[in-house]
Order: C-alpha cells, then sequence, then structure tokens
C-alpha cells in the first residue's frame, strides 16, 4: 500500500513540476493562430522539453541537479499558488482521458527505466 502511495505522490509531483513555467492560455495567448489551440497536454509537453533544456544548459555549468531540481520545484509551487484562479481548468472528457493516458505512459516509462538502471 505504501508503494501505491508512493507512486501517486510522484506523479503528481511530475503534473506539479511540468505544469511550469508553460501553460495552455500563456501560449495561445502567445501564439495567435487560429488555427492552432494548445491543449495541456501539449501545453505539459512543452514544458517537458523546456526543463530538459533548462537541466542540460546548467549541467554545463556545472551546477548541482539537485539544488537545481529543488528551486525549480520552488519555483512551480509558487506560480501555482500565485496564478490558481487564472488557471484554465475546464476539461473535456476526452482530453482528461488521453491526458490520463500520456501521463501514465511516460510515468511508468521513467519508473521501469530507474528500475532497470539500479537492478
Amino acid at each position: 500500500m505504501i508503494e501505491i502511495v508512493s507512486i501517486f505522490a510522484q506523479f503528481l509531483i511530475f503534473l506539479l513540476i511540468f505544469s511550469f513555467p508553460f501553460t495552455p492560455k500563456i501560449l495561445n495567448d502567445t501564439f495567435k493562430v487560429q488555427q492552432l489551440n494548445f491543449s495541456l497536454i501539449d501545453a505539459h509537453s512543452i514544458n517537458i522539453i523546456f526543463f530538459i533544456y533548462f537541466c542540460l544548459f546548467f549541467s554545463f555549468l556545472n551546477i548541482d541537479l539537485t539544488i537545481l531540481f529543488r528551486i525549480y520545484f520552488l519555483l512551480s509551487l509558487i506560480f501555482i499558488a500565485l496564478n490558481f484562479r487564472k488557471l484554465d481548468l475546464n476539461f473535456k472528457k476526452l482530453d482528461l482521458l488521453f491526458f490520463f493516458y500520456f501521463f501514465c505512459i511516460n510515468h511508468f516509462n521513467f519508473f521501469f527505466y530507474c528500475t532497470k538502471s539500479q537492478t
């Protein structure tokens, strides 16, 4: 039971971290294209790519990535707390299903990779 709670806690932390700095509203306001409308999955994918390049840049500077991760996590908490009312949390049932599948597949892939590398 503890493992299941741990997995869900890590899943929520994963969602929290990658909801910062770009949201669908920010992306849609920045790129004002009529045919293009960013969804929540698009915003999280862009945030994941941004975070990877962010970590890569700071790893070249020889900065401890655990400290960087803690700072990024703190910034994401502050961002969510300050912009909670501005976040558009209207989900369609189909979007929510795709969102759940997307993160379950990515999340379990990551954990299988971690367990494989530890053995």
